[in-house]
């Protein structure tokens, strides 16, 4: 379980329910990580949105994301690491 992003590349898939992605990658940086707009090898963490895990079609970042063995972690998991 992943508990901090202190030194992790993060992005996000898929529309944030609490806040804007400008937003969230401002809290990302506050909490030490590095924001990244799109998924790369040294990709550390994917932040999958709530709608976007319920969705039938996951996004290209997803599919990225499982073949490389990215961390993906639920939106609510994100609000709980950076006390949103």
């Amino acid at each position: 379980m992943i508990t901090t992003l202190t030194n992790c590349n993060v992005t996000i898939t898929g529309g944030l329910k609490k806040m804007k992605r400008k937003d969230a990658f401002a809290l990302i940086r506050a909490e030490g990580g590095f924001p990244q707009k799109k998924i790369t090898k040294s990709t550390n963490i994917l932040i999958i949105s709530d709608d976007q895990a319920k969705a039938i079609h996951h996004t290209d970042k997803f599919e990225k994301a499982d073949r490389w063995f990215v961390e993906t972690i639920s939106e609510a998991d994100f609000y709980r690491i950076v006390g949103a």
